[in-house]
């Protein structure tokens, strides 16, 4: 798969999350989302904005299938989401426990210094997972079909080829 093929296919499955993508039309998308959202923040935020919302439900699509290829389950991709939420989550509020300290509060500046420990604890889990999504993207898909469905590469290339002529 080229270049303009993966990018026509992430188009046109811009919300189909059953399936499977091989990793040239996942990588290529990715490429192509890089290129254009870094052309396009050089240029005016608020159209980068607008690009990342309208490039978001596609790319979301073609990790999900990417993650079918390899026999894994698109939810996976909520591990580094949500431990990073907790991590920032915890981290403001520790923030709000050393501002209340500060102000003369009761609490205590330990448990600041505790949160934020934790709140490191969950950015290094979600940093973890960032990884082994990275290693499951960069995998081989299944060669033959799995609980996802057929093998992208096979049911395309048996597509386009041309049946070959006998001779007697």
């Amino acid at each position: 798969m080229d270049f303009v093929t993966a990018i026509k296919t992430c188009f046109s499955k811009y919300a189909t999350f059953q399936g499977r993508a091989a990793r040239p039309e996942f990588w290529w998308w990715t490429l192509f989302w890089v290129l254009l959202s870094s052309a396009v923040a050089t240029i005016s935020y608020s159209l980068y904005v607008v690009i990342t919302l309208a490039l978001f439900l596609p790319g979301l699509a073609v990790s999900v299938r990417r993650l079918h290829d390899v026999g894994r389950s698109g939810w996976f991709l909520l591990f580094p989401v949500s431990l990073g939420a907790i991590a920032l989550i915890v981290s403001r509020t520790a923030g709000l426990h050393r501002l209340y300290s500060a102000s003369g509060g009761t609490m205590v500046a330990n448990n600041a210094s505790g949160l934020l420990v934790a709140a490191g604890i969950f950015g290094v889990m979600g940093f973890v997972a960032e990884l082994v999504l990275l290693v499951w993207f960069c995998q081989k898909g299944h060669a033959g079909p799995n609980r996802y469905g057929e093998a992208p590469l096979t049911s395309v290339s048996a597509a386009t080829q041309r049946p070959m002529a006998v001779s007697s």
